[in-house]
């Protein structure tokens, strides 16, 4: 299954992503201090987020050209939210969790290569 960026009536197809894919990695924010007697003290604040990094190698144009617009007009860079549907199907709604998009072009072989990573909202 590929992985499609959703925002309106804007998507983007890319194929699968690289192996190994790390499905999602869990961000926990919590607050820890120490007292000055040793103890520990871990605040919940409550808040879950999770990453989703991926890397691709693309050899069509057009869709280097798709994603470059989807990132910089479409979602703003990481201003914006949009759904991401995965490999797995599921359909959360994130945000690009990286300011510059980065492509590396390998003329020889018209295959480009990138590495995306996507923060739920």
């Amino acid at each position: 299954m590929s992985v499609v960026l959703t925002k309106d009536a804007t998507v983007v197809t890319l194929p699968d992503p690289l192996a190994p894919y790390t499905n999602k990695t869990v961000q926990k924010f919590n607050v820890a201090q120490m007292t000055d007697g040793g103890t520990d003290y871990v605040y919940d604040k409550g808040i879950t987020k999770y990453t989703y990094p991926m890397r691709f190698m693309v050899t069509t144009e057009a869709t280097i050209t798709a994603l470059r617009s989807f990132f910089d007009t479409t979602a703003n860079g990481m201003v914006e939210t949009f759904t991401l549907t995965d490999p797995f199907g599921a359909t959360p709604t994130v945000r690009f969790n990286q300011s510059a998009l980065t492509i590396v072009e390998h003329k020889k072989q018209g295959v480009y290569e990138f590495a995306l990573e996507f923060k739920s909202a």
